[in-house]
């Protein structure tokens, strides 16, 4: 896309003046404030391109494209991609048939090839990432597939990557749609994602409860929560047996030392079958700590509520951006007549809640910015008996915890944080204000 023709979101110039023309005419007023929202975003569009194209090696910059084989046939094709693009800061590679292979640097999309991949090429990629060709039959019925992949580069082990496989809609009717992520084996440190003292504090104190790390995908938090981990099992002043329930497996908690603790890992449904029973072998393996790597319906949901039920510690993840909306989440899971029991098990085995955010700093870089909540004897009194919890909780956030407009405030004082970013902060912390007075 020709960011000098088109605008966010997809309007042409033209339809971009008319839309505000109309705008003026009903609301000068919110007409400057989305003048101002959009004209930042133009900015940081172009930003980011130039900084995306800075990183690419000279043959893309120059508009050539990387030369695949004649057709995609073997593991060791897939490979040499992967360790091509190993080095470039790729967030993203998707293979589609009836579709060029492409790949988004710093939020950018690139053609890799000029030619479209067959049905045949992409089934077979599926079936080397997978290691089986069973994968084909299960995608045309309908399922999803999410696993790890490491690629090799001669004896040794190479990069590693997350993998989504699906159906999706083409131009004959049906295709395949492959997106991989590259993810790190090793987890970061606390020290590396800036983690703040109070949020590892409760990770090393954790014994029995429950403590959701949440945000928007790409935002970190399976990053931070594993960083989290690293640090505890890495501490001589613990002794933890931690089983992780994941699909696929990121980071890999085997390959750093631990003084006296010990890891499971364990890949749904490659490994266990489902989230539920993965939870229910678990707890007759003497865990310590279980992470349940997203709740993502009502099963996981229930999976990491009974984990703190039974007097262990518990961490997961979930796409929310707020404490309220991540309490909120969970209870509309659940049936009217279910959520009494629910809230009451969920507000009584909270340990802590943080809503991470990525955003853009005046240099480019993004920076991490996390709302926290840590749970005591006096808050969960206060939501036990609440008759409307969300409300109660804004409150008990304004009060006693830590909200993303207040964080990306002192972020922004310290200069790590762009004014347009901490504007969409006050903005939307504004309404939320406004939705619960």
């Amino acid at each position: 896309m020709n960011e000098e023709t088109f605008a966010p979101g997809g309007f042409n110039q033209d339809e971009q003046r008319q839309f505000y023309e109309t705008m003026v005419e009903r609301n000068p007023e919110a007409a400057r404030d989305l003048q101002h929202l959009v004209s930042d975003d133009m900015q940081r569009l172009q930003d980011r391109r130039r900084r995306a194209e800075d990183m690419l090696p000279d043959t893309l910059s120059r508009g050539q494209v990387y030369t695949p084989p004649e057709s995609f046939k073997s593991q060791q094709d897939v490979d040499d991609l992967l360790a091509y693009v190993h080095d470039r800061e790729t967030a993203d590679l998707k293979f589609g048939d009836g579709e060029p292979l492409t790949m988004r640097v710093q939020g950018t999309i690139y053609r890799l090839t000029h030619r479209a991949l067959t049905n045949d090429e992409v089934r077979t990629v599926m079936s080397v990432l997978y290691h089986s060709s069973s994968i084909v039959t299960s995608v045309l019925g309908g399922e999803r597939r999410d696993f790890a992949y490491t690629c090799r580069q001669g004896s040794k082990m190479g990069s590693r990557w997350r993998v989504c496989v699906t159906l999706r809609g083409s131009y004959d009717g049906i295709g395949f749609r492959i997106v991989m992520r590259r993810i790190t084996i090793d987890p970061p440190t606390v020290a590396e994602v800036y983690l703040q003292d109070d949020i590892v504090d409760s990770v090393m104190k954790l014994d029995r409860g429950l403590i959701l790390v949440t945000g928007p995908t790409g935002s970190g938090k399976s990053t931070s929560l594993a960083a989290l981990l690293r640090h505890r099992l890495q501490s001589p002043l613990h002794s933890d047996h931690l089983i992780t329930i994941e699909s696929p497996i990121e980071y890999l908690h085997s390959e750093y030392p631990r003084p006296f603790s010990e890891v499971t890992q364990w890949e749904v449904p490659r490994m266990l079958s489902s989230f539920s029973y993965a939870v229910e072998t678990a707890l007759r393996c003497d865990p310590d700590l279980v992470l349940v790597g997203e709740m993502r319906d009502k099963a996981t949901m229930k999976a990491a509520i009974e984990i703190s039920l039974t007097g262990h510690g518990g961490l997961s993840t979930l796409h929310t951006s707020t404490a309220v909306q991540t309490v909120t989440r969970i209870l509309q899971a659940f049936t009217p007549e279910e959520i009494p029991a629910v809230q009451y098990d969920l507000v009584d085995n909270l340990s802590m809640i943080v809503s991470q955010l990525l955003r853009q700093g005046p240099d480019g870089r993004r920076v991490a910015l996390r709302e926290r909540l840590i749970f005591d004897g006096q808050i969960k009194d206060r939501l036990r008996s609440a008759k409307n919890l969300s409300h109660e909780l804004r409150r008990v956030m304004e009060s006693h915890g830590r909200l993303m407009v207040d964080e990306a405030r002192e972020v922004y004082k310290d200069g790590r944080l762009a004014k347009a970013e901490l504007d969409r902060i006050e903005f939307m912390d504004s309404k939320e204000r406004a939705a619960f007075q």
